[in-house]
Parts: C-alpha cells; sequence; structure tokens
C-alpha cells in the first residue's frame, strides 16, 4: 500500500510541474513592432503565381497587412 502511495505522489508531482511549465510559458503581453496600422495604406509589391486555375493558393508581398 505504501508503495502504491509512494508511485502515485510522485505522477502528482510530475503532473504539477508539468502543468506548471504550461501556464508559465504562456505570454500574455506580447507587443508586435510591425503590426497593421489603419492610418497607413496596404501596399501590395509582389504576388505569386502571376496566373493559374481555379482554387490556385496564391502569396501577397508587401505591407501593412496586418
Amino acid at each position: 500500500m505504501r508503495n502504491l502511495l509512494q508511485k502515485c505522489f510522485k505522477w502528482q508531482w510530475l503532473v504539477c510541474l508539468a502543468v506548471g511549465c504550461c501556464f508559465s510559458s504562456c505570454k500574455d503581453d506580447e507587443e508586435s513592432t510591425s503590426g497593421y496600422d489603419p492610418n497607413k495604406p496596404i501596399v501590395l509589391t509582389d504576388f505569386y503565381p502571376p496566373e493559374g486555375k481555379l482554387a490556385t493558393q496564391v502569396i501577397l508581398n508587401g505591407s501593412n497587412f496586418g
């Protein structure tokens, strides 16, 4: 019985440590230096591919997308 309690105690500490690591690694105060500025226009500099079929994925390059 004592051996079972020791195993449970070890698992409880392991779970608490894992949960604590998960919560401490989260960061709530994200600071974005290059975000969307609604006062500036969206600038599209390039896109790829220049032509394609229906439902072809497109890559847009530019600034102030948000």
